[in-house]
């Protein structure tokens, strides 16, 4: 302590100029020369070396003394011998870390004040050893959340969506984290940090809830070139409710208009925090009518759980059925299409909300899953059994997806829009009526609507946007698709303008593109439109 207030005093009468010249010499050996503005940031120099030093085992070091040579200030330092720390009750190598882990461990089951000391240590030998005396602190659980807004949703999914069970013990960890966690819901978010408060051994969260309209209704229009060269109008709606019965459950519904004849229908449904627990089920159901030559249904059920902050972990199980609309053999044989039954198990990461990226913020959104499983394809009476010969009714299945998104805003008003998907589908005995379907204003702009097949492919979307309001911008687009199946591999892409309005009760979006491929001409003339409205609520 002597030493300590010694080397102050001293270097506060050295320290009457601007700038500090120092060599630090450690145990006789020059270390280094360092340039400080102040005393200040010398002492803590010092102390960090000091600290460094310790956690890497050289309990005894510090400082021996100071001297000024004119303009310069001399520090020795001293090292010592490295020692092994061996604190009772705690093993590891690092026991600083393993303290940690203990405060942690207490913090996060209802002791936020939990402290653990050394209260003795002495040398053994070449090794040091200590004993620690834990101070846990009252046990504090979880008490309701104090709302300064009235809110709709209720309360028990905020508690679950934040961890934050009324009744359990108090997470140190969860309190930390109470605004990712709000960032997970597309309806929710902070006004203001959250704040907590202990009395009468309770934890009570004083949360500035802000409640956003994030459901919409969504249609959009498009014109698309028949082979007979006239245009049809072709169409898509889609219901996206964010806060079913404001319980925090989501409920989709798109319906689609391709192709002539050709129509998919998609349903969703998400109920969190099930029972209580920690887990939300996914349920979806696709029906697609492929003209008058197949129909192809599935359906699909996922568990999920969050694993971190952010990053969701799901589990799920995929049933597809195809089924011939058309037994002619040319169609058969020209279509490569039979009647199939496939089930996929299936494991799937993401993080990000993929509804929640056209805003001028930067933001990202991410998900990939992997699937195994098999296929059996069945035959059909009014089939000949020939067709049957030469295929594999019984095959193994293998199915990856990736999606990720990322938005930078640059030069205030700009933004760059980059997206990347890639799927894959390895089969022995693949068919037209399973594979990916690409094109349109949701994957391939300038193509018509889902007009390619696919075995494996990679889509990148990249858009350059111009805001000139707060929600609305123009912006230019460049898409490229490689694929490949079967008998055919390409790579098209397409090329177009747009912009996106908001308005008081929505968004109004129109896009120009053209495309080329080896099948179709770069021709301006065959510009696709496409416009829709959604509205949110």
């Amino acid at each position: 302590m002597q030493r300590s207030l010694f080397l102050l005093f001293f270097l506060i009468a050295f320290c009457s100029r601007s700038q500090i010249s120092t060599s630090f010499f450690i145990d006789g050996v020059l270390d280094g020369k360092e340039t400080f503005d102040d005393t200040l940031q010398v002492i803590d120099y010092i102390e960090s070396y000091k600290l460094n030093a310790i956690s890497n085992g050289f309990y005894f070091a510090g400082i021996d003394s100071m001297k000024s040579d004119g303009e310069l200030l001399i520090v020795y330092l001293h090292q010592g011998e490295k020692r092994k720390f061996e604190l009772q009750g705690y093993g590891g190598k690092n026991v600083r870390k393993s303290l940690g882990r203990r405060i942690d461990y207490l913090s996060n089951r209802g002791y936020p004040f939990a402290n653990v000391r050394i209260d003795s240590t002495w040398i053994s030998g070449e090794n040091i050893k200590g004993i620690a005396v834990e101070e846990k602190g009252p046990y504090i659980v979880n008490d309701s959340a104090f709302f300064f807004q009235d809110i709709k949703t209720e309360p028990g999914y905020i508690y679950h969506l934040i961890e934050h069970i009324v009744g359990e013990p108090f997470k140190e960890t969860a309190y930390r984290k109470v605004n990712a966690r709000i960032n997970r819901s597309s309806f929710l978010g902070l006004r203001r940090p959250v704040d907590v408060s202990f009395q009468d051994e309770k934890a009570k969260l004083y949360l500035d809830i802000e409640e956003n309209e994030s459901s919409s209704f969504e249609g959009v229009l498009g014109l698309q070139q028949e082979g007979s060269g006239s245009s049809t109008v072709i169409g898509n709606l889609n219901l996206n409710v964010q806060n079913l019965f404001r319980s925090g459950k989501e409920l989709g519904i798109n319906w689609e208009s391709f192709a002539g004849g050709s129509q998919e229908l998609d349903l969703s449904y998400s109920h969190p925090f099930i029972l209580g627990s920690r887990l939300t089920p996914y349920f979806a159901f696709d029906l697609l009518k492929q003209d008058s030559i197949f129909l192809k249904r599935s359906s699909r059920i996922d568990i999920g759980t969050y694993i971190s902050s952010d990053l969701e972990l799901r589990l799920g199980y995929r049933r597809s059925t195809g089924s011939l609309l058309s037994t002619n053999a040319t169609t058969l044989a020209n279509e490569d299409i039979a009647d199939y039954t496939s089930e996929l198990y299936s494991i799937k990461l993401s993080t990000g909300r993929f509804n929640q990226l056209n805003n001028r913020n930067s933001s990202q959104a991410f998900s990939t899953s992997v699937g195994l499983g098999s296929k059996r394809i069945d035959n059909n009476l009014s089939v000949a059994d020939s067709f049957y010969d030469t295929l594999q009714l019984s095959t193994d299945l293998f199915r990856f997806d990736l999606r990720a998104v990322i938005n930078r805003e640059f030069f205030r008003r700009q933004q760059f829009s980059q997206e990347l998907e890639i799927g894959i589908i390895e089969n022995d005995e693949l068919l037209n009526n399973e594979r990916y379907r690409l094109g349109g204003l949701g994957s391939l702009r300038g193509f018509n609507e889902k007009f390619l097949f696919a075995d494996k492919f990679v889509l990148s979307r990249t858009e350059f946007r111009s805001f000139f309001e707060k929600g609305s911008y123009i912006y230019l687009f460049y898409d490229q698709l490689l694929y490949r199946n079967d008998h055919f591999s390409d790579a098209p892409f397409g090329t177009g303008l747009g912009f996106l309005l908001s308005t008081l009760s929505g968004q109004f979006n129109f896009a120009l593109a053209v495309g080329r491929s080896k099948s179709q001409p770069l021709d301006f003339s065959n510009m696709k439109a496409h416009f829709g409205y959604t509205t949110t609520f």
